[in-house]
């Protein structure tokens, strides 16, 4: 019974493992795929901050701060800065949708 406990622990601590390098290796090709579209102009990338790109791509916030130099709370200002920009961008487009409708008639 004791081989059976140590072999779930040691599976259940493997797959915890593979899963951070994962994460990790998903973050490096968003980075990597994102450069790469913005020196090629092969497509347009989302304008996303650097710490947007990791959070979305599966590291927490204390995470990103350690690989930036930064603490946790300027990254979740970050975060927060950037998502209050969208709601307005969106705005800012629909009255330019709505002024090209007007002129059109």
């Amino acid at each position: 019974m004791g081989d059976m406990s140590k072999n779930d622990d040691l599976g259940a601590a493997v797959a915890s493992h593979l899963e951070r390098i994962d994460v990790k290796l998903t973050a490096l090709l968003a980075l990597l795929l994102d450069g790469y579209l913005r020196e090629t102009a092969t497509a347009k990338p989302k304008e996303r901050t650097i710490e947007r790109i990791l959070v979305d791509a599966g590291l927490s916030a204390a995470t990103v701060a350690g690989l930036l130099g930064k603490t946790k709370r300027a990254v979740y200002l970050a975060l927060q800065r950037e998502r209050e920009k969208k709601p307005a961008a969106r705005r800012g487009k629909n009255r330019e949708t709505e002024r090209e409708q007007e002129a059109a008639e």
